[in-house]
């Protein structure tokens, strides 16, 4: 059987988290059928075709090789451009089962344009949504967030798809490298947020845990931040205004992050928006680690319980004091990292995940 993917990310882009979790879904789902990815950006694999930028010419071509592919089973995910396809190919196909998507969480239109932009959106996307068998999210606050800021109406069955860790766990040597460039100091207690310097609802929270060190009574703390992203120089200046710049440790990409997971002392997972759920904060829980996270989007359905993370609003000394909770009670931290594991362990794995999405397909009438 044929599955075919029409997806703007391909599995070798610069496309975040969405990325990463069609690369296990791929890779899972290859065990049981024939995948092909028609995407828009990234070096493509032996597996994926690229076609153009331009949203209209991929739409057409987009279109053209399902024709020529014929599968059973088209997943749409990225935007109208992906869903079009689907849909008319199924007005061609009826037999063919189609199903979308949605990874990425709506903030709210800010500007006369972004209203215009995002109203016409609204009515394309229910629409055409409305003529696909089954519409997916990766989280249940997701479909709340895409309901209330895109405004867009799912009229379709819908269910939700969760991602699940793939941790990739780091050598001592890459461990031990990672302390010597960065100075990492025994005496010090290290916060850790993963990606927080490309995205601004995610810029927002970095800036609360840079403030964070200020509040704090504890002068050992420091904060590690990774990922270089387009708000990584304005952090930089946020941390030195605050007189903060030598806790605040940037490390820009790296090739493993969980590096930087297995130096830290508590995952702080803040943020102001996560419409999915977090597969770095899935695989934080699956290493152990310590965590406070924001009790927004998608993380309360990762975290349920107050030993598998603590959750916070986003208020400064609220973070403080659940910080300063841990650091006090090291018995709760090792007794938070036995649960957390054992929870994701027990909920995610990208083979659950492959399974709901055939089941998914196979359901559809």
């Amino acid at each position: 059987m044929k599955l075919v993917i029409i997806s703007n990310y391909g599995l070798n882009s610069d496309g975040g988290g969405v990325k990463v979790y069609t690369q296990n879904l791929v890779k899972t789902l290859q065990k049981r059928l024939s995948v092909t990815l028609l995407i828009r950006e990234g070096i493509p694999t032996e597996i994926e075709q690229k076609l153009p930028r331009n949203k209209l010419l991929y739409t057409a071509l987009a279109l053209k090789k399902l024709n020529e592919i014929q599968p059973e089973f088209v997943l749409s995910q990225g935007g109208w451009f992906a869903a079009i396809p689907a849909m008319l190919h199924k007005s061609k196909h009826p037999d063919v089962r189609i199903i979308y998507l949605y990874h990425t969480h709506y903030d709210s239109p800010k500007t006369i344009k972004d209203k215009i932009k995002r109203t016409i959106e609204k009515y394309l996307m229910t629409f055409v949504l409305s003529r696909f068998d089954l519409v997916l999210f990766v989280s249940r606050a997701l479909k709340e967030n895409v309901e209330t800021n895109s405004r867009t109406k799912i009229l379709s069955k819908w269910g939700v798809l969760y991602g699940a860790p793939n941790t990739k766990f780091p050598q001592q040597d890459e461990i031990e490298e990672f302390k010597r460039k960065f100075r990492i100091n025994r005496h010090r207690i290290y916060l850790l947020g993963h990606g927080l310097t490309a995205l601004e609802v995610k810029k927002e929270g970095a800036k609360i845990l840079i403030h964070t060190l200020k509040n704090s009574r504890d002068k050992h703390l420091a904060l590690i931040l990774t990922r270089r992203g387009r708000f990584t120089d304005e952090l930089k200046g946020y941390a030195e205004k605050l007189g903060v710049k030598d806790k605040v440790i940037f490390t820009g990409d790296l090739e493993n992050p969980h590096v930087a997971t297995l130096c830290a002392d508590i995952y702080t997972h803040i943020t102001h928006g996560e419409g999915g759920l977090s597969l770095a904060l899935l695989e934080v829980m699956d290493i152990g680690k310590p965590i406070v996270a924001s009790s927004v989007g998608g993380i309360p359905e990762a975290i349920r319980h107050p030993l598998e993370g603590i959750l916070v609003e986003n208020g400064i000394n609220q973070i403080v004091a659940a910080v300063k909770h841990l650091t006090e009670n090291p018995k709760l931290q090792k007794k938070m990292s036995v649960i957390s594991r054992e929870a994701v362990k027990r909920r995610f794995s990208w083979e659950k995940t492959a399974e709901r999405l055939l089941n998914s397909f196979f359901s559809c009438k």
